[in-house]
């Protein structure tokens, strides 16, 4: 393998986590928005506090809040890396940057069902077609 072909290797792999990242940034926004929407539904329709454990999606909001800045600074994080000429270091940050996506996914796939990701993906998607 020459020098030319793990520069190659690399660049593709940037790319593919950068589309992996906004992919999931994407999906999480539109799901967590969604979930968002109903709870305050839920809230508005009680005068008092309404404990989390009553709240249709209140701890799954819990467990992802911060998610989209943190994937945010992923994809900053890879879109830094075309400056970066240590080899060794990029590596390691690719590494690091592919865990916390892996990580982000995971828990956002354990707190929304793929029932309810695609109900809040239709949901946007019939908001732009109304346009």
């Amino acid at each position: 393998m020459t020098v030319n072909d793990i520069v190659l290797e690399i660049e593709s792999t940037i790319e593919d986590l950068t589309k992996q990242a906004e992919s999931l940034r994407d999906e999480v926004e539109t799901t967590v928005n969604h979930a968002h929407e109903i709870n305050e539904s839920v809230l508005n329709k009680h005068e008092r506090y309404v404990p989390l454990d009553d709240q249709p999606y209140g701890e799954e909001l819990i467990r992802t809040d911060g998610m989209l800045e943190s994937i945010d600074k992923q994809i900053i994080e890879l879109q830094n890396l075309e400056d970066e000429k240590d080899v060794i270091r990029v590596v390691s940050r690719i590494q690091n940057v592919e865990e916390v996506i892996n990580e982000h996914s995971e828990t956002f796939h354990d707190c929304f069902s793929d029932r309810f990701i695609e109900e809040a993906s239709k949901e946007v998607d019939d908001c732009f077609n109304g346009f």
